[in-house]
């Protein structure tokens, strides 16, 4: 399993945007403990293009939910079991790609 780093993703693809693209972006007011209204606030600009991606995310699910109940009730029955050898295949397969090869 590959874990890709969306955020710097988000990022690089927002500092290539063309200030024309910018011309719509959307303020977000950041509130204080006390609420979103009370006290001073800091302001964050969402660009077009990172809305279009929220609204992609938040329409997608991230889940199968069948399936994460599936897992729960075998859990909960003593019926799940681990595939060790697959988890270690696994792990190893990610690590050899966060690592880069060594040459000698």
């Amino acid at each position: 399993m590959k874990i890709e780093n969306t955020l710097s993703t988000a990022a690089a693809a927002l500092a290539n945007e063309p200030a024309a693209a910018r011309a719509g972006q959307k303020n977000v007011r950041i509130g204080t403990p006390d609420g979103p209204n009370h006290g001073p606030a800091d302001s964050v600009r969402l660009s077009n293009q990172l809305q279009n991606i929220e609204n992609r995310l938040a329409n997608t699910e991230t889940f199968d939910k069948a399936r994460v109940d599936a897992i729960r009730q075998a859990i909960d029955e003593g019926r799940f079991t681990v595939n060790t050898a697959k988890v270690a295949d696994r792990l190893l397969e990610a690590a050899r790609e966060l690592v880069p090869a060594r040459q000698g």
